[in-house]
């Protein structure tokens, strides 16, 4: 499912991602990751220590550039 949040503060974006892949629980399958699309490798980065910061570690999760998503989506 698409969920889109939008703001300029980190806070205001990495709350309700936290929250939520807290709340999803487990993909349909063990082997199938959370898609989380990041604008850039330093968001990447920072994304996955404060998700393995909240959870304790950082797994299961697939990163992609926006503009992959979107050409992925639109085929």
């Amino acid at each position: 499912m698409f969920h889109l949040v939008t703001s300029n503060r980190w806070e205001a974006l990495i709350d309700p991602l936290l929250r939520r892949l807290d709340t999803a629980g487990a993909p349909r399958s063990p082997l199938q990751p959370h898609t989380l699309a990041v604008h850039s490798l330093a968001h990447r980065r920072a994304l996955s220590m404060a998700i393995a910061q909240h959870q304790g570690v950082a797994i299961n999760l697939r990163f992609v550039y926006l503009a992959q998503w979107l050409w992925r989506q639109m085929a």
